[in-house]
């Protein structure tokens, strides 16, 4: 699919005032990777971010959380996080991004 396709299809699934930024080629004392980072413009330490090897990666990771904020999330190094814990990862967390149909 397409980056233009799965870009609106996350940004259909985000609040108006969430930001989407998008990183490719991150570095930081790993091989490079690809970054899809929320954050929520009415407080500027709510976000997550979704990391990946490529940018079309990360953004399908994003899609698939945001549509299914009550399963568990596997993170780029393996490790799990559990939707009903309290973290940036939790269901409770995830849902305050989406948009309100």
């Amino acid at each position: 699919m397409k980056l233009e396709k799965l870009y609106y299809k996350l940004k259909s699934l985000v609040n108006d005032n969430v930001e989407i930024r998008i990183r490719d080629n991150v570095r930081e004392f790993t091989k490079p990777y690809a970054e899809v980072v929320l954050v929520s413009n009415s407080n500027t330490y709510h976000w997550t971010a979704f990391r990946a090897e490529t940018v079309e990666e990360a953004l399908r990771k994003a899609i698939a959380k945001l549509r299914h904020p009550e399963k568990n999330y596997v993170d780029e190094h393996g490790t799990v996080w559990n939707a009903k814990d309290n973290s940036v990862y939790s269901a409770n967390h995830i849902r305050t991004f989406l948009r309100n149909n």
